[in-house]
């Protein structure tokens, strides 16, 4: 889980397959943040580390107002593109170290997918600046399940080698979930959920799913089009019916600051 490069320069020339190929998050996992507020009627979120807005748009469903802290423009602005029109939706430049929003002004701060990507004690700090009393705040990943079935065990194999065609050595991904919300919210002090996830995807959405990643090459690279054919190659072994499925536990972790 623990990367080493820039996350604005790793997705930011992908940013379009990022938006369209990416998966959500279960209703349920969603759900399931939201059950320490406070309070009945819509609340204020700061979703940090926003993206390009995919848990945003699941928060706005419930009606609550969303400040999408972003960092990086072009995913901000793709954010802003989808989510602009929605009632309670404000995108903001900012950071999960320096959000820019008001002291007391949220009852609960979110992180999809991005808890390790924040300096954990800068990040608690501003966090517990701009809750609310008696404010709380949760992570959420789509966590791949990597062994268990002969596809699973392929796909790992797979991108493993995909990387290292690029990278010239695999980066490291051992962090585990527990690692980071231990480091962030300190050992036992979160509450952890976990929730199935399957995702079916056709030929160009496995594809643009493998190619969103912050690891693959963007369309201008000299392997781009040995990444393209490989994944084809990859498909054609292991679709049934014109289809390959990716399944992920989604873990929900929530706690206080």
């Amino acid at each position: 889980m623990t990367q080493a490069f820039n996350p604005g320069l790793a997705y930011g020339d992908r940013v379009g397959r990022y938006v369209a190929y990416r998966p959500t998050y279960p209703n349920e996992a969603v759900s399931h943040m939201l059950r320490h507020r406070q309070r009945a009627d819509p609340i204020d979120i700061a979703d940090i580390g926003a993206g390009t807005g995919i848990l945003s748009a699941q928060l706005l469903r419930y009606g609550h107002r969303v400040f999408a802290v972003e960092p990086e423009g072009q995913m901000r602005q793709a954010a802003q593109a989808t989510l602009s029109g929605c009632p309670g939706f404000q995108s903001v430049d900012g950071s999960a170290e320096a959000t820019t929003l008001p002291d007391r002004s949220v009852d609960l701060v979110v992180a999809a997918q991005a808890l390790h990507w924040f300096e954990p004690t800068a990040a608690r700090r501003e966090f517990a600046r701009i809750l609310r009393p008696g404010g709380r705040a949760a992570a959420i990943w789509n966590e791949r399940r990597r062994s268990g079935s002969v596809f699973r065990t392929a796909f790992e194999h797979f991108l493993s080698e995909m990387q290292q065609d690029i990278v010239g050595d695999r980066q490291s991904y051992a962090e585990t979930v527990d690692d980071v919300a231990g480091r962030f919210f300190g050992v036992g002090s979160y509450a952890e959920a976990a929730f199935s996830h399957d995702d079916r995807l056709d030929r160009r959405q496995f594809a643009g799913r493998i190619l969103s990643g912050s690891f693959a090459p963007g369309a201008a690279h000299q392997r781009y089009a040995h990444w393209c054919a490989a994944i084809d190659d990859f498909f054609d072994a292991h679709a049934e019916s014109g289809y390959v499925t990716i399944e992920y536990e989604t873990v929900v972790v929530s706690g206080t600051v």
